[in-house]
């Protein structure tokens, strides 16, 4: 409980902390079962805050799907809070660009190509990229 009154998690991400200290499994499955159905215990709950901080922290949403997955989060959820079409992800992606790079123009091919890069790897897509920049200088 001390883990969940910190901050949201999904079911697996709690599994794996919790199976390094408990040796079985099996009470461990019924424990995380019990915690689901008393709704203490929500993968939507966490999918809907961790999208939340981690769009908040300027990444975008390929970054943060791939991180939601990492932590065993389906698909269905994830669809159900990151639609990476989102006019949201431009703002966020725009902000992220003039907070980063303001007021500093694209001197050759070399910096345009380490720019997007690092915005790639914030996980916005190419599309996006090439928007903003197309807008921003």
């Amino acid at each position: 409980m001390n883990l969940l009154a910190r901050r949201e998690h999904s079911r697996t991400e709690l599994f794996r902390k919790l199976s390094a200290k408990c040796e079985d499994f099996d009470l461990l499955n019924q424990v995380l079962d019990q915690l689901v159905s008393d709704n203490l215990l929500s993968d939507s709950r966490f999918a809907e805050e961790f999208v939340r901080y981690r769009g908040n922290r300027g990444f975008g949403p390929l970054h943060i799907q791939a991180d939601l997955k990492n932590r065993g989060v389906s698909d269905e959820i994830i669809s159900d809070f990151i639609d990476s079409t989102d006019r949201h992800w431009y703002e966020k992606l725009s902000e992220l660009y003039q907070k980063r790079y303001s007021g500093t123009p694209v001197s050759d091919r070399k910096e345009q190509g380490k720019r997007m890069r690092f915005l790639q790897s914030r996980g916005f897509s190419q599309s996006q990229i090439r928007r903003v920049m197309d807008t921003a200088d």
